[in-house]
């Protein structure tokens, strides 16, 4: 009858539109390879110095290579602490012992330093497929330089709470784990936690989150060295409230974050802030946690966590310009999906909806997206440096007012 036909037609476009979706999604390969107009050998060499992409970059270059004959691709592992300098001369053919890298790998940090040095060709031929939806505020922001996008974001480190859910969910606030901290009673059901909150309370990059609200180092793009702005009150605010979590959570300096994922991983702690890029050793294990952002020290002081983005990028010199930019387009976009398989590092692309704690994964695309870029103007390390130091010296007893301000007037100084 009618009805059924209906139905039957309703049924048949539900499944056309799932399997366009489908079509679309992470998870299927573009073949831009395929689609090279090139009439000879092509070599595309690809530089990096984290082993841990190495699986993935050779899986990649094994894909590509095999979809066009005419195209081989060739990973090339530079482990030496002269990468970028290495990098820069083998760019523009001064350095005849290694091949010139037609794409490389870097890290956000490092973005001004190679502008400068006029070997990163711009995203331009797949800029449209890089968008804020796709890979959020924060890769767009760590692969732009003066307004411009150079970087095929790759994957990401930022700092993130974790927590073990057979005890507790999310908190928003560390409010929130003191009432649970002050209401906890020891029973057969916990017996193996020995810890309830800790976390390296010296480290940087762990424990920037707690002042990123108030300071504004680079600009919205992280590439301006002409900002650098502080909120005087509500930084010494925030870093009283730092001061106290040490006297509430009976923290030590000498707790650092190998120490502290070790007591996650074996159900002795049950809050800790980590590098996001450690996550994959809690996936090994049978932990059932959670990813949250790191939590406000209270409801009148919010945190934010601070991020870092590698990146892979176009050299300008390179003689295969088109061929170069679809390699890079491949390791950031078009092979995604494998990323993690091969070198249990999460892409920035945020739809690949593939790893074993789907759910955690997706909150921790969320703190990245919001996240501060680190600032990528040469000397901000020196700021960082600054920071750290202030910290340590909170935490050992010097008084915020003194260890904040000497921090502002080292900013002040660099105006």
């Amino acid at each position: 009858d009618l009805y059924m036909k209906i139905l039957k037609r309703a049924k048949a476009i539900l499944m056309t539109a799932v399997m366009m979706v489908t079509f679309t999604a992470c998870g299927s390969k573009q073949d831009n390879a395929r689609k090279l107009d090139i009439e000879k050998n092509v070599t595309i060499n690809i530089w990096y110095d984290d082993a841990a992409y190495s699986p993935y970059i050779e899986y990649v270059a094994q894909q590509l290579s095999a979809a066009n004959e005419l195209l081989t691709v060739n990973p090339v592992f530079t482990d030496t602490d002269n990468y970028l300098d290495n990098v820069y001369k083998a760019a523009i053919g001064k350095a005849d012992e290694q091949p010139s890298p037609d794409v490389y790998l870097i890290n956000s940090d490092d973005l001004q330093k190679i502008y400068l040095t006029g070997i990163m060709a711009e995203n331009d031929t797949y800029s449209s497929k890089y968008t804020t939806g796709l890979y959020g505020n924060a890769a767009i922001n760590a692969c732009t330089y003066d307004g411009k996008l150079y970087g095929y974001p790759l994957s990401f480190n930022t700092g993130i709470m974790v927590y073990n859910k057979k005890y507790v969910t999310q908190p928003d606030t560390f409010t929130n784990i003191a009432e649970y901290s002050n209401s906890y009673k020891v029973d057969d059901n916990n017996k193996d936690v020995q810890i309830i909150t800790a976390w390296d309370s010296t480290d940087m990059f762990l424990n920037y989150g707690f002042a990123a609200p108030y300071l504004n180092i680079g600009g919205t793009s992280s590439d301006d060295k002409n900002i650098a702005d502080v909120d005087d009150s509500k930084l010494k605010e925030a870093m009283t409230g730092y001061a106290q979590l040490k006297n509430d959570y009976a923290l030590y300096t000498t707790t650092d974050e190998n120490y502290c994922i070790d007591k996650f991983k074996n159900g002795n702690l049950i809050y800790t802030i980590i590098r996001s890029d450690r996550l994959s050793e809690l996936d090994d294990t049978d932990i059932d946690y959670g990813v949250c952002n790191i939590p406000d020290i209270n409801s009148n002081l919010k945190s934010a966590a601070i991020s870092t983005t590698d990146m892979a990028v176009v050299n300008p010199y390179s003689d295969n310009q088109e061929a170069a930019k679809t390699v890079a387009h491949a390791l950031s976009y078009d092979y995604a999906v494998d990323m993690y398989k091969y070198c249990k590092k999460p892409s920035v692309r945020n739809d690949c909806e593939f790893i074993k704690n789907a759910d955690n994964y997706k909150a921790l695309y969320s703190v990245y997206s919001d996240s501060v870029v680190k600032a990528q103007f040469v000397g901000a390390d020196e700021i960082y440096l600054r920071y750290e130091l202030m910290i340590k010296k909170i935490w050992l007893g010097t008084p915020v007012n003194d260890a904040v301000t000497e921090f502002e007037n080292m900013i002040k100084q660099r105006h």
